[in-house]
């Protein structure tokens, strides 16, 4: 560290040099530096004219009160330094300043009397360290005291910097001191701003240790701070990116400048905070996705004069949302390439999202989401009775109905309607899925076959020709007609579940001709076992068939019991014909030859007569 005599050697050279001499309306006058190395400097020992028309002017326009013995301008620049929070004092102006005023507020802020201060030197009350930083400041206050000498003008000088000073306690408070030349003293105005290091401290190791960009802009002074890993982050060399609002809005995405200019200037005079999310380059040309959270301060005028924001690195998160975005893309076109209907609800049966096919569906109450489903979906005013997705929601579990389409008063078509709780991560069903086909093909394909069932019982019930059906399987009788039940001669119930053997013919079970020997048997004269034993013989067609998923034999007989002794009479009948017919047949082929031997013998007379 320079030390005092160091300074002093550099003053003296300037002085050799004749950097201190100067003209002043007509006249050199040489400034005099003490020799002493804690000397003052003092005023030259000649005047100007200038100056002294300047302090007789002074002289002329003051006027002291005769009881305080204070000027006007005296009295309030005591008011205003007793009444200030802020640290006001004056000092000797030499290489070695002594306190000549201190302000009150210096009791409370640094713990000192007036009487503690006052005569002391500054330096005493200096860190060390930011002792070379006051002897520099001296020497530009030096200089500016001889341009005012060689001019006779005064230089507006000031200078603003920060130091530590040690308290009554020991300790080091740091100020904010704005320095002045006031005549032949120095004025400083400083400002406690210990805390405010404290928490910039604290603020700073935060910004170290967290994956955020801290930045502070100084809008007044167009200056840009930022804490973190900045150029870290963005792969740029810190000499590479000026501390500016502008160098940082040169990084910014094109596409995001004017959200970003728009979200400024809409909160200049306001300290609402700022969120949003803009792309900064890389210096490898590619973007970072970042999230901006920025507070403004203003001024008393509601100037904005700071930001103070954030900038969170979210591309991780917005790779993630775009991947998310993209799954959810192609799981909404697996979604409407459904061909049936789905729809989610909330468990307020509120229409959460569906699919183009349930949109195509109910297209006259479009837009279905946030709507009610009974009311898009039923044009009801309240839930539909019996509500699947109500049982649904309220039971856990899946259910199932068949609903009416479009509504239940004029239906058109029918849906299977299958309900899906869906729980939410503690367990609870939070609203369901609700899966719908379209069934009315079904439905009336469904209505044809009973129609056809009745039609068919009908005409099984009044056929005059026995039916059993016969599980294949177990050769159960599983349905009978009332004709066969009539040539079985017993009760229903006593036929249902039987096996055939029993009825159908007298052959072992395991060796039937359809199943086992695989015959074929159509319009086959067959033997039925009635309830009392009697053997009936019947004309029989076996048909092979299925029916719900089951192998069923159809077999259809009618009786022939009468039509078998006709046939037997028939028969002898045509067997006594046939003798008959050979007894006849000789007799007529005997008188042919009896008429043709008598026409030879005639004609044998007539030759002979």
């Amino acid at each position: 560290m320079t030390d005092k005599t160091e300074i002093i050697k550099e003053l003296r050279e300037d002085e050799k040099l004749g950097r201190l001499y100067g003209q002043a309306h007509g006249s050199y006058e040489k400034l005099e530096v003490s020799k002493e190395t804690m000397g003052s400097i003092n005023e030259p020992t000649c005047i100007t004219k200038y100056e002294e028309e300047e302090k007789e002017g002074m002289t002329s326009t003051t006027h002291k009160d005769s009881k305080t013995g204070f000027t006007e301008l005296e009295r309030k620049f005591r008011l205003i330094t007793e009444k200030t929070s802020d640290l006001i004092a004056t000092a000797t102006f030499t290489l070695n300043p002594t306190f000549t005023y201190v302000s009150p507020s210096h009791k409370k802020i640094v713990g000192y009397d007036s009487d503690d201060l006052v005569g002391k030197p500054f330096f005493d009350f200096a860190h060390p360290d930011d002792k070379r930083k006051l002897f520099k400041l001296l020497k530009k206050y030096l200089k500016a005291k001889a341009e005012k000498i060689l001019t006779g003008k005064d230089m507006d000088f000031s200078e603003r910097f920060e130091l530590r000073f040690k308290d009554k306690s020991g300790n080091w408070r740091y100020m904010e001191t704005t320095a002045n030349l006031m005549g032949n003293e120095i004025l400083s105005i400083s400002r406690d701003v210990t805390e405010n290091r404290e928490i910039m401290k604290r603020f700073k190791l935060a910004a170290e240790v967290t994956a955020d960009i801290i930045y502070e802009w100084d809008v007044e002074n167009n200056t840009l701070e930022w804490f973190g890993n900045f150029y870290e982050i963005l792969g740029y060399k810190s000499c590479e990116i000026p501390r500016t609002i502008e160098a940082l809005t040169k990084l910014i995405h094109p596409n995001d400048k004017r959200k970003l200019k728009d979200s400024f200037e809409g909160h200049r005079k306001s300290t609402a905070p700022i969120y949003g999310q803009y792309r900064i380059k890389r210096k490898d040309d590619t973007w970072l996705y970042c999230e901006n959270r920025c507070g403004h301060f203003l001024d008393e005028n509601g100037t904005h004069i700071k930001s103070i924001g954030s900038l969170t690195d979210i591309n991780e998160r917005k790779n993630i949302e775009m991947s998310l975005k993209k799954s959810e893309m192609f799981l909404q076109n697996i979604f409407d390439a459904i061909t049936d209907g789905i729809s989610v609800l909330d468990s307020n049966l509120n229409i959460v999202k569906t699919n183009q096919w349930m949109k195509d569906r109910y297209s006259d109450n479009t837009p279905l989401i946030g709507k009610k489903c009974y009311q898009a979906y039923q044009q009801r005013d309240s839930p539909c009775p019996r509500c699947p997705s109500i049982l649904a929601i309220e039971s856990g579990e899946t259910q199932d109905e068949i609903v009416p389409y479009p509504s239940n008063e004029k239906p058109s078509g029918w849906l299977r309607l299958s309900s899906f709780p869906l729980c939410n991560s503690n367990g609870r069903v939070s609203g369901v899925i609700e899966y719908l086909k379209d069934i009315t093909d079904y439905k009336k394909a469904e209505k044809s076959v009973k129609e056809n069932e009745e039609r068919l019982k009908i005409i099984l019930e009044n056929l005059q020709a026995g039916v059993i059906i016969i599980d294949a399987a177990t050769h159960k009788i599983v349905d009978i007609n009332p004709m066969a039940i009539e040539m079985i001669g017993t009760q229903k119930e006593n036929i249902i579940g039987k096996i055939c053997h029993k009825f159908m013919c007298p052959i072992e079970k395991g060796k039937c001709p359809i199943t086992d020997l695989g015959h074929k048997v159509d319009n086959s004269e067959r033997v039925l076992i009635n309830a009392n034993g009697r053997e009936i013989t019947i004309l029989k067609t076996v048909t092979p068939t299925i029916i719900n998923d089951k192998q069923i034999l159809i077999e259809s007989f009618v009786e022939i019991t009468r039509q078998k002794k006709i046939e037997e009479e028939l028969n002898e009948k045509i067997d006594e014909l046939e003798r008959y017919k050979q007894v006849t047949v000789g007799r007529e082929i005997k008188m042919v030859e009896l008429k043709n031997r008598i026409k030879e013998l005639e004609e044998k007379f007539k030759e002979e007569k």
